[in-house]
């Protein structure tokens, strides 16, 4: 078999599980940036933004004003830059809880909370659940 006729059964493979295991949906969420018009400010947002703490930081880096910076953010991701950030946040966090065994105090740090304290109010107000129910739940007791 050619490289050529294995990467075209890999690529009728990914559109059978897209088709079948994905609703329209959240198809769309998961290809909106890419087939935006403004694919390169997708890009610039998904390569920049766990550089920053804020969607303000996130405007200045990208040299648009903070009202520009809102209207393109809502135009390409469909949601303010404040509520994408704070998902994704929550997101990799709750990831990074349920399936890794680093210590609380170093998530702590990487995610820019002050202390462990603040870390478990997040989670509470998220997830409805403490950092160590994730954790026992995922098998990754510490």
């Amino acid at each position: 078999m050619s490289d050529r006729d294995f990467h075209e059964l890999k690529l009728e493979e990914l559109y059978y599980i897209l088709e079948h295991y994905y609703t329209k949906e959240e198809l769309k969420r998961l290809f909106h940036p890419v087939l935006s018009r403004n694919f390169t400010f997708a890009n610039f947002v998904l390569t920049n933004y766990m550089k920053v703490r804020t969607a303000k930081e996130l405007a200045k880096l990208s040299h648009y004003s903070i009202s520009g910076f809102e209207k393109e953010f809502k135009n390409v991701f469909e949601v303010s830059p404040y509520h994408w950030m704070l998902e994704r946040k929550s997101k990799k966090i709750y990831h990074e809880i349920k399936n890794t065994n680093k210590p609380l105090k170093n998530i702590t740090e990487e995610f820019g909370f002050v202390n462990l304290s603040q870390l478990c109010d997040f989670i509470r107000r998220h997830f409805k659940t403490s950092p160590g129910k994730i954790r026992k739940n995922a098998g990754n007791v510490e």
